[in-house]
């Protein structure tokens, strides 16, 4: 959903749409002339993902031409980067490659988050035909308010500036505790990230294409990445579902009434805003509360108490329920992770 949006959101301001990579496979030919047309670039028919696309040397190097092309025509690309499938990843080691060459001179990369009231259910599988996408936008269009949607974003900066500074590097393994005490005694600001934990964003056959320092700019492109994701969650809005799951996750996993929930509430409130985190809500406590919960509902249990004048309220036991909670807890996590680790 999140490649769709962003160009929809500039078309609406009537601001430029930039080239949009889609992620699924599109098989009905009409739909895939008519995407290619208002300038979404395609998976080949013959690949399920990019990863297996990007697999063709022929595909690869087509696509670092497209992308030297369109850059030099001063062009956007929207990419979507995915921290648990590496969605995205080829593309900035192509963009990488072209800078190398001096093929371009260089790229402004501008992180961009999207927050959402609920966790959107878009139901797309891997095979994207006009029939599922129909389906899709008529659950789309008539389903019930799931909440809204913040897009925010991050401040550019300069690709190859980022890579000759040496800002941003990935150190050979190190334990866990080498690479946060510099951080902690010297108070370090470079992005460093150990190489074992993130090898996966990128994918192994890059480093037997590399001709020199094959690892080295693996790495590097690792990194870069990581630091891409890093400034897009940062910058993204703290929605209020968010705030009201993360509470009853780690602080009222055995329930809570609802006078409680909305002094915490408060509190975290006030806690993310001197952190210099946005919210993307409004209103008093009360109407915060009632919002989430209502978006909540089929994860948590809201119950009258015969004794109290406000309802009771913990979240529901199931699986599914903690799987949701923790996907919107997240960003909240997020915040306040630096501190976790002795930075500032």
């Amino acid at each position: 959903m999140d490649c769709a949006l962003i160009p929809l959101v500039l078309l609406f301001h009537n601001l430029r749409v930039p080239y949009t990579l889609c992620p699924v496979q599109i098989n009905n030919s009409w739909l895939r002339s008519v995407l290619q047309k208002v300038g979404v670039v395609l998976l080949p028919p013959s690949a399920l993902t990019e990863h297996d696309a990007d697999m063709d040397s022929l595909y690869s190097a087509v696509m670092t031409s497209l992308a030297g092309e369109l850059l030099h025509e001063g062009q956007a690309i929207s990419v979507g980067v995915s921290w648990e499938s590496g969605q995205g990843s080829q593309w900035l080691a192509h963009i990488r490659e072209l800078i190398k060459e001096e093929s371009v001179p260089n790229v402004s990369l501008v992180p961009v988050g999207i927050s959402y009231d609920s966790v959107p259910k878009t139901n797309i599988q891997v095979h994207v035909g006009l029939s599922s996408l129909l389906q899709c936008l008529w659950s789309f269009l008539w389903r019930r308010s799931g909440g809204s949607v913040r897009i925010d974003i991050a401040q550019p900066f300069s690709l190859k500036e980022m890579c000759e500074t040496g800002r941003c590097r990935v150190d050979g393994w190190l334990p866990l505790q080498d690479l946060l005490l510099p951080l902690i005694l010297n108070n370090r600001t470079e992005s460093i990230y150990g190489r074992r934990v993130v090898s996966w964003l990128l994918p192994s056959h890059y480093a037997s294409e590399l001709k020199e320092s094959a690892h080295a700019e693996r790495d590097l492109i690792i990194a870069l990445i990581l630091h891409l994701i890093f400034s897009a969650i940062s910058c993204m809005a703290v929605m209020s579902t968010s705030l009201v799951s993360s509470l009853l996750l780690h602080r009222h996993r055995k329930g809570v009434c609802a006078s409680v929930l909305c002094r915490d509430v408060a509190w975290l409130t006030e806690e993310l805003l001197f952190r210099n985190r946005d919210v993307g809500f409004g209103g008093t406590s009360t109407e915060v509360v009632h919002y989430s919960l209502t978006l909540l509902t089929p994860h948590v249990i809201i119950a009258a108490v015969p004794s109290r004048k406000d309802p009771f309220i913990r979240p529901h036991s199931s699986p599914a329920a903690a799987q949701t909670l923790t996907l919107h807890a997240k960003i909240v996590t997020h915040a306040f992770i630096m501190e976790a680790v002795g930075g500032e």
